[in-house]
């Protein structure tokens, strides 16, 4: 029975650890109760196009972001974001299991430290037509201007984003789970 309660209280303490992302009974809202979006380079000019949904295969229920990134008239990104709220500083970074066509992602983390709208935190990485957990601390974003900090904290944090981001391409990209660590 000892045994029991200890393992109870241990699991039940990794789980307290993290905060799931994704509200997968609710996919237009994440789990802090704020609508998702997608933005294109349209809103300055560019001429991307693409969407996000939210699929089931097999049992898989993910996020998808697809569509065409191009630098035409000065674009060059599609995303899905969200805006949230986290009230407690303990988190150390993001965990999201990912797969998708070989192209440049990104998450992009906007703060109280990012004002106007070209400003944010951005930390890039890989994906293939496998599924893959990418572990991301948020000591690894790197901050797109010289003014805002160069590190922040979990509720320093304003909004999040995946984004397909660059150059010209199809990109696809696919998103499991997304969680707070």
């Amino acid at each position: 029975m000892r045994f029991i309660l200890v393992l109870f209280f241990c699991l039940t303490s990794l789980q307290s650890q993290s905060k799931n992302l994704f509200n997968k009974n609710q996919p237009e809202v994440n789990t802090f109760g704020n609508s998702w979006e997608f933005v294109s380079d349209k809103v300055m000019g560019g001429l991307s196009e693409g969407q996000y949904q939210f699929l089931s295969q097999k049992n898989d229920k993910f996020y998808r972001l697809n569509g065409i990134v191009t630098t035409e008239n000065n674009g060059g990104f599609i995303q899905f974001r969200s805006k949230l709220k986290l009230s407690d500083s303990k988190y150390r970074g993001l965990k999201i299991k990912v797969r998708g066509d070989k192209g440049s992602y990104s998450v992009h983390v906007r703060t109280k430290y990012t004002i106007l709208p070209w400003q944010y935190y951005c930390h890039n990485f890989k994906v293939s037509d496998k599924w893959k957990v990418v572990e991301i601390p948020f000591e690894s974003f790197e901050k797109s201007h010289s003014f805002q900090p160069s590190k922040f904290k979990a509720n320093d944090m304003s909004s999040i984003a995946f984004v397909a981001i660059g150059f010209d391409f199809a990109a696809k990209l696919d998103i499991l789970e997304a969680s707070f660590y």
